[in-house]
């Protein structure tokens, strides 16, 4: 139960659902660079329930979604032996933040800017291991 009565009906949704499960079902495949690469699908969530005039934050960073490394093979992605060492914790801040809550429900909170990549670079990047799969955490 959340502390602040006014959030007990905090609700976070996620935009274009049935294009991630499609995705999700195709495995698909992002591949990083060091340079950064944006994501795609762009990941989009609808809010409610915050208090329209308090002051919130939008944190992104990534879990991994399993205890592999994996490889590609005939067509196919399977395990490909024990998952690198994590990344150190990489949070991405939405250049709004902090904002008014009447400001994050009024439209969908969009993460278009973030950038993927595969090295230790900064600057609004999340840094992933290649090869490993991952979900995003907001």
């Amino acid at each position: 139960e959340k502390g602040d009565p006014t959030e007990r009906e905090l609700r976070v949704t996620l935009e274009e659902n049935e294009l991630w499960l499609r995705f999700k079902e195709l495995t698909n495949e992002m591949i990083v660079t060091k340079n950064g690469r944006r994501m795609f699908p762009v990941l989009k969530v609808s809010v409610s329930g915050l208090d329209p005039n308090a002051m919130y934050s939008f944190l992104l960073d990534f879990v991994a979604a399993d205890n592999h490394r994996w490889k590609y093979v005939n067509g196919e992605w399977v395990p490909g032996g024990k998952p690198e060492p994590q990344a150190p914790s990489c949070v991405y801040i939405h250049p709004d933040s902090p904002n008014f809550g009447a400001h994050w429900m009024k439209a969908p909170v969009s993460f278009s800017k973030v950038k993927l990549t595969n090295k230790l670079n900064g600057g609004g990047q999340i840094m992933l291991n290649s090869l490993h799969k991952y979900e995003p955490r907001i």
